[in-house]
C-alpha cells in the first residue's frame, strides 16, 4: 500500500494495548480491544480509553504508551497532519478561549450569530467602504461623534467640515458655532431686549469645542450711551442656567451700528464637555440697547415658545460687571439673533 494512505482501526475493549506485528508496508492492525489506531505507512497512533493512558504511537515492532496529560508532539514546525495543516502552539493558542462576537487582545476574531462583534478599533483612514479597494473613510471619531445627537443642525456639520467636497460652507472664518447659519439670517433689525435685560438665545456645541470668544452683531442702531454691558456662556436648563463663562464689563465702551463684537470669556477657553444646546446671552445697560442683526419678528412666538424655548428674556436682570452664575427661567421673545462661538 503506498506509504501515503492513512488508514483506522477501530475497537471496543478498554485499555492501551500494544500494535501488533505489521508484515510489511500499509496498514497496522490491532486487535478487537483497541479503541482507534490511525495509520500511514510503518507508523501508527492508537487512542485508547484506558485507565493508563491515552495515546500510543510506534513502530510495527511495538507502541509507546503515555498517560492521559501528555500531548503529541509533532516537528518544531508545529502540528503536522496529513493535507498540510502547519499551524504553531502560538497560531493554535491564539483560537484558545475565544467568544464569538467579542473581541480580545492577541486573539483571533470570530464574528456572533449576526455577523456581530463587539469592539473593533481601527486607526484612522484604516476603514475603507465600497467594492474593490473601496473608498477610505477619513472622518474622525469625533466628527462622527457630532452626528449621535437629535439636535443636530447644518451647522454642525459645516463646522466639522463633514459636507461633501464641493459643496459650499459657510461658516465664518474661525467660528466654531451660531445660532443659526448666517446665510439664513436676513440681517433684521432686531430689538432684543430694554435696558438691563439679559437676552438668550439657544445654541447647539459639539463636544470638545474650545470657546473663547462670544460675538453679536448690531444692526442699525448702536448703542446708546453705554454704562455696562457683558456676553456669557450657559448650560442649557429651563428654570436655572449656570455660567460657563462671562466676558468682563465693557462699561461705557462705545458699540457702534452695523458692528460685529467680540469679547473674549475670562479665564477662557472653556472646553465644553458634551455635544448639546447651550444659551449664549447678552446683558446690556445703555439709554437705548443697540438692535441686533437677527430673524424678522415671529407671528406670535408660540413656535418659538416650545420647549425648549429657542429665545427670549430671562427673569434675571443684569446691572453691572460679569454676567450672574446662574439665571433664572426665559419668556420666549418674537425675535432670533445672530450670534457666534469663537
Amino acid at each position: 500500500m503506498p506509504d501515503t494512505v492513512l488508514t483506522a482501526t477501530i475497537g471496543v475493549g478498554e485499555g492501551v494495548l500494544p500494535v501488533a506485528a505489521d508484515p510489511g508496508p500499509g496498514p497496522v492492525f490491532v486487535d478487537s480491544e483497541a479503541m482507534l489506531v490511525l495509520s500511514r505507512g510503518s507508523t501508527s497512533i492508537l487512542v485508547s480509553r484506558g485507565a493508563y493512558g491515552t495515546v500510543a504511537a510506534g513502530h510495527a515492532s511495538g507502541a509507546a504508551v503515555v498517560d492521559a496529560t501528555a500531548a503529541f508532539v509533532g516537528t518544531n514546525t508545529g502540528l503536522v497532519l496529513s493535507g498540510g495543516i502547519t499551524a504553531t502552539p502560538t497560531e493554535i493558542n491564539e483560537l484558545h478561549g475565544v467568544v464569538a462576537g467579542t473581541s480580545s487582545a492577541s486573539k483571533a476574531a470570530v464574528l456572533g450569530a449576526n455577523k456581530n462583534l463587539d469592539i473593533l478599533v481601527l486607526p484612522q483612514s484604516g476603514l475603507r467602504i465600497g467594492s474593490g479597494v473601496g473608498t477610505t473613510v477619513t472622518t474622525t471619531g469625533a466628527e462622527l461623534n457630532v452626528l449621535h445627537s437629535a439636535g443636530i443642525t447644518n451647522q454642525d456639520l459645516i463646522n466639522t467640515h463633514a459636507l461633501p467636497a464641493g459643496l459650499p460652507q459657510y461658516g465664518m472664518t474661525g467660528f466654531l458655532a451660531e445660532t443659526f447659519p448666517r446665510q439664513m439670517c436676513p440681517e433684521t433689525n432686531s430689538v432684543i431686549a430694554t435696558t438691563g435685560q439679559i437676552y438668550v438665545h439657544l445654541i447647539y456645541i459639539p463636544g470638545g469645542t474650545s470657546v473663547t470668544n462670544v460675538t453679536f452683531w448690531s444692526a442699525t442702531s448702536a448703542a446708546n450711551i453705554p454704562t455696562a454691558y457683558a456676553f456669557g456662556l450657559y448650560n442649557y436648563s429651563a428654570t436655572a442656567p449656570t455660567l460657563i463663562g462671562s466676558s468682563a464689563d465693557q462699561t461705557t465702551t462705545a458699540w457702534g451700528a452695523n458692528t460685529m463684537k467680540t469679547l473674549a470669556l475670562t479665564g477662557g477657553p472653556f472646553t465644553i464637555a458634551t455635544s448639546g444646546l447651550y444659551y449664549v446671552a447678552a446683558g446690556i445697560v445703555a439709554t437705548t440697547v443697540p438692535t441686533l442683526k437677527g430673524m424678522a419678528i415671529r407671528l406670535d412666538g408660540s413656535l418659538n415658545a416650545a420647549a425648549p424655548i429657542v429665545a427670549g428674556i430671562n427673569a434675571t436682570a443684569y446691572v453691572s460687571g460679569a454676567m450672574p452664575n446662574t439665571i433664572g427661567a426665559t419668556t420666549a421673545g418674537l425675535v432670533s439673533v445672530w450670534a457666534g462661538l469663537s
